[in-house]
């Protein structure tokens, strides 16, 4: 059973919102408050019902008292898909629920799909959280044995309510240490009377020795009543077993007939007669079937057609084509009128082989033009280049030449500074003179005093003017001179290296244009190839040229192609035309010969249809004819491998073989049933036979023939002994205080004897729960000891029970109860006995298993070999995990994730 998808109108903080595609192993993740707890709630509610107002469970009502409820959808239950719908009504809600087929149904279609599961049971197996996990110190054996039995055999539930209800009216009546029961209150209440009464009765002398003697009586009669209550245990086990002591020796009789496996094919009789008479059915319409065949194959009209089938096939073959023909004749034309055309366009004749222009051919010519513009235009580069080279030779060569008139001799440049020198001597001696010539003048200007006196003064200065200005002329302009011409000469040899540099640029020019012109030279050469290859004296360009010649080539090869459909369309003609004349003898009138023709075949043809009629009939027939033959053939096979199984060797002998069978099986059912009514047929070995049965029956009533006896003697005594002490009692309150203990003796009894029938009741009953506890109880240990060994990293191998309380074995043999184990570590063995319940159980009770954040104190390696448990439990259970930690999400894939915001 798994639930496929959550859909919650109203319940807690949930309204209106739907969970769908839940997968066998679902995370179910959220922080606190997202309301994971309380969708695990409203899966209990809608499966087992709203809690009631007095419950200790909370209800979950919506606060905004809205709807309240939903549905869930269940699959692979019994029914199918069911989906459940809970409703607020009644105190636990209104349930519907819906099957497959639609159908609707109420709570007893709900208690059929969940058996005999509660939601106590439930939530102690499949639900659980941490605070459950924690108290596994408290689980008991009885617990742990009451849920393995009210949910691991069918019927089981039913014993163990039917204990229950037995402990609840024994503990009503009695409980050891008890004070409310009705049998302690009556205890209470007797000794008490019982002491008023002895006080009264102790003012006799005679009184205790009687009373010692009544007890003495009352111990041997409370003896013989034991025995007589063991005997007649016995007594009734001994009756029961003579009275089912013929169904024990039918019992015998059947282990020995059924020691031995006999093997019979099931229904094997009825399904050989129904093979015999489906053969027979098959048969009879064979034979109708052939009768019918050969009646058809007898002739019963003639073929009296013109035409037979081979001229009627051509003749048919022939109209087919006269629309194709008109077609053909139609094209035919327009392609004559093309060819005309295209002939018209052809400039260019290649002969009989139309060349290829093909993508080589392309890139070739892409190439070349691309090669040729290239060079172009290198070409006009260099030549560019070598022109301004020559200008700028020239106008090099123009400096240099102007330079060479303004430049002096080398050999009057050179003596040019000396000569300037010597002839200076005069002019340098003459200098000093003239200053001082005129620094005289100046003193005596200053103090002069007639014109005279100043004339003269100014003659002497501008003499010593005169010489000074004639000397720094001279000297400042031999010194240019010399400078000047440095300068021109240095000019004048860089201009000299600077056509050096001219001239090997020119050279370098030249010869790349040279490069040019031969590789211009070889491209000319190419297009003179591809000219001469298509026959053709250049036009235009040769880009031009060359897509000519491509286009002509399509052309051409149009045309080869135009001229190709023509010759077959012309053969398609003159092939009809040809089987036309050989046909009518004529090719003229066509339209006419052709309705003729069609006339013919029509009349064939119908004809024909007689013919057609009747062969398909026998077709049919023969089909029918061949499948019944097959039929017939199978069901031969199908009835001697059925005989085979059996061995028989004939349908007789199959038969008896039948009736042999039947018998071995009635008599398995038989030992079934008595097997069922005889829970211990291994009590009845005891006794060898009947006769000794009856003995011991005998002896058991003779002995309480015995008892009886004594027991009369001993009320005899009793009543003696009992007149004597009312004899001896003296006064009203002793006598009432005797009456008072008799009578709450007598209701002591009362109540004893009625706790007594309860007891052995309940011991009859507990006795079949021990018989099946014996066979699932130690299975289940097991169990739960295989996982916590494998939770515990194999640290723990054993878990049992010692005096009704858990004990775990480690690996060292030390033992301990759950109280000395860590807090995860008592949580790991709670889960492994869980999960050892719910192995035992998958066959009857595969209910979905619900954790809420369950493994909080794990740590990563047990966390791991935990989620490892799950994903192989969700093999037989569906896990769904409820978490507030979002590291556990690592171990469910991104499909397997509801998130909750």
């Amino acid at each position: 059973m798994k639930i496929s998808s959550i859909s919650i109108l109203g319940y807690g903080k949930w309204s209106n919102v739907e969970f769908n595609q839940l997968a066998d192993f679902q995370l179910i993740y959220g922080g606190n408050e997202a309301g994971k707890s309380t969708i695990m709630a409203f899966i209990h509610s809608i499966l087992f019902g709203f809690p009631t107002k007095q419950s200790t469970i909370p209800r979950m009502e919506p606060k905004n008292k809205g709807p309240y409820g939903g549905k869930i959808t269940l699959t692979e239950t019994k029914l199918g898909t069911v989906t459940i719908e809970r409703l607020r009504g009644k105190a636990t809600g209104d349930v519907t629920v819906q099957v497959e087929n639609g159908a609707i149904f109420g709570e007893e279609k709900l208690a059929e799909i969940l058996g005999e599961m509660d939601r106590h049971t439930y939530e102690a197996i499949f639900s659980f959280d941490i605070h459950g996990l924690q108290q596994v110190q408290q689980m008991k054996q009885s617990e742990f044995e009451k849920q393995l039995l009210a949910t691991g055999t069918s019927g089981s539930d039913t014993l163990l309510k039917a204990i229950e209800k037995l402990e609840k009216q024994m503990d009503q009546l009695f409980k050891p240490s008890g004070r409310n029961p009705k049998i302690n209150q009556a205890i209470q209440e007797t000794n008490k009377i019982h002491e008023s009464y002895l006080v009264a009765k102790q003012k006799n002398d005679n009184y205790a020795a009687l009373l010692a003697e009544l007890t003495e009586l009352d111990e041997a009669s409370q003896n013989r009543f034991n025995e007589q209550k063991k005997l007649a245990g016995e007594l009734s086990t001994l009756e029961w077993m003579k009275d089912k002591w013929p169904v024990y020796s039918e019992w015998q009789t059947l282990q020995e007939k059924t020691k031995q496996d006999f093997y019979f094919p099931a229904d094997g009789n009825i399904r050989l007669e129904h093979f015999i008479n489906r053969l027979r059915e098959r048969e009879n319409e064979l034979l109708q079937l052939q009768e019918r065949k050969k009646a058809l194959e007898e002739p019963t009209f003639s073929n009296d057609a013109i035409l037979n089938k081979a001229e009627a096939l051509e003749i048919e073959s022939l109209l087919e084509m006269w629309p194709v023909y008109q077609e053909r004749k139609a094209a035919f034309q327009e392609l004559r009128y093309t060819e005309r055309k295209q002939l018209g366009q052809v400039t260019l004749h290649f002969g009989d082989m139309v060349p290829s222009f093909n993508s080589d051919m392309d890139r070739q010519v892409e190439q070349i033009v691309q090669a040729m513009a290239e060079i172009d235009s290198d070409f006009q580069t260099e030549e560019l280049t070598l022109t301004f080279l020559k200008k700028e030779e020239e106008s090099v060569q123009e400096e240099i030449d102007s330079l060479e008139q303004v430049m002096l001799p080398i050999k009057e440049w050179g003596a040019g500074p000396t000569h300037s020198a010597k002839s200076r001597g005069w002019e340098d001696f003459m200098f000093p003179i003239a200053t001082f010539a005129l620094l005289f003048a100046i003193i005596m200007a200053i103090f002069a005093t007639s014109f005279w006196t100043l004339g003269l003064v100014l003659l002497f200065g501008c003499c010593a003017l005169f010489f000074y200005m004639r000397r720094q002329p001279q000297t400042v302009g031999n010194s240019f001179v010399y400078e000047e011409q440095k300068r021109y000469r240095d000019k004048w040899q860089q201009l000299y290296a600077k056509m050096d540099r001219i001239a090997h640029k020119k050279a370098h020019s030249e010869e790349l244009l040279q490069e040019i012109a031969e590789k211009k030279a070889n491209l000319e050469a190419q297009q003179a190839l591809l000219y001469e290859k298509f026959s053709m004296q250049p036009k235009n360009d040769f880009l031009r040229d060359m897509a000519e010649v491509k286009e002509q080539i399509a052309l051409q090869k149009s045309l080869a192609a135009t001229r190709n459909q023509l010759a077959e369309k012309e053969k398609l003609i003159i092939s009809w035309e040809e089987k036309l004349s050989a046909i009518t003898g004529d090719v003229n009138s066509k339209e006419e010969h052709v309705a003729i023709l069609r006339q013919n075949l029509i009349s064939y043809r119908e004809n024909q249809t007689n013919f057609a009629k009747r062969e398909e009939k026998l077709e049919q027939l023969h089909n029918q004819i061949d499948l019944l033959e097959r039929d017939v053939s199978g069901l031969k096979i199908e009835k001697d491998n059925l005989m085979a199984q059996a061995g028989a060797l004939s349908e007789e002998d199959f038969r008896q073989k039948g009736l042999l069978a039947k018998g071995y099986e009635q008599a398995r059912e038989r030992l079934l049933l008595i097997e069922a009514e005889l829970p211990n047929p291994e009590s009845f070995e005891a006794y060898r036979n009947l006769a000794e049965l009856k003995e011991r029956e005998f002896s058991v009533k003779q002995k309480m023939a015995d008892l009886e006896a004594k027991g009369r003697d001993s009320e005899r005594q009793r009543a003696e002994l009992k007149h004597e002490i009312e004899r001896l009692e003296e006064g009203g309150v002793y006598a009432n205080q005797k009456q008072m203990f008799y009578l709450a003796q007598t209701d002591l009894t009362e109540l004893a004897e009625e706790w007594f029938v309860l007891k052995t009741a309940h011991e009859v009953l507990k006795k079949t729960i021990t018989h099946l506890q014996e066979e699932k109880f130690p299975k289940a240990l097991q169990i739960a000891s295989t996982y916590f060994s494998k939770l515990t990293n194999q640290r723990y191998k054993r878990i049992y029970f010692d005096g009704g309380r858990i004990r775990v074995e480690n690996i060292d043999q030390v033992i301990f109860t759950p109280e000395e184990l860590s807090q995860a570590t008592k949580e790991q063995l709670y889960l492994a006995l869980r999960f050892a319940l719910i192995e035992m159980i998958a066959g009857e009770y595969a209910f979905p298993i619900l954790i809420d954040d369950g493994f909080v104190n794990f740590d990563k390696k047990r966390l791991d070999l935990m989620m490892e448990l799950l994903r192989y439990q969700k093999t037989n259970n569906q896990v769904i995990f409820f978490t507030c930690h979002e590291e556990t999400s690592k171990y469910f894939s991104p499909d397997d994730r509801l998130m909750l915001y």
